[in-house]
């Protein structure tokens, strides 16, 4: 997928927020129930960042690129702590 190219070349920066892809895809019982959670049409595409408390912090029609997730996650009072307490 394009959301999946989109992150391959953004390895290191996925590591480093511990970010993780997933792909609700196909018609497997993890997948509905992941679409359903989110609130995804069974067919349709939807590319949502989900916080660590399980909420959706951002929700996109098409492939979101690296840069902005990166910028969403690095605004987020966890993260900023995390970056303060381990700088570099």
């Amino acid at each position: 997928s394009e959301q999946k190219r989109l992150y391959g070349s953004a390895r290191t920066g996925m590591k480093e927020r511990d970010l993780v892809l997933v792909e609700a895809v196909g018609a497997s019982r993890e997948a509905a129930i992941l679409r359903q959670h989110l609130g995804i049409a069974e067919g349709g595409f939807a590319a949502v960042l989900v916080g660590k408390d399980g909420g959706a912090k951002l929700r996109s029609a098409a492939p979101i690129p690296a840069a902005r997730l990166f910028e969403t996650v690095d605004e987020m009072p966890m993260r900023r702590d995390e970056m303060r307490r381990n700088p570099g």
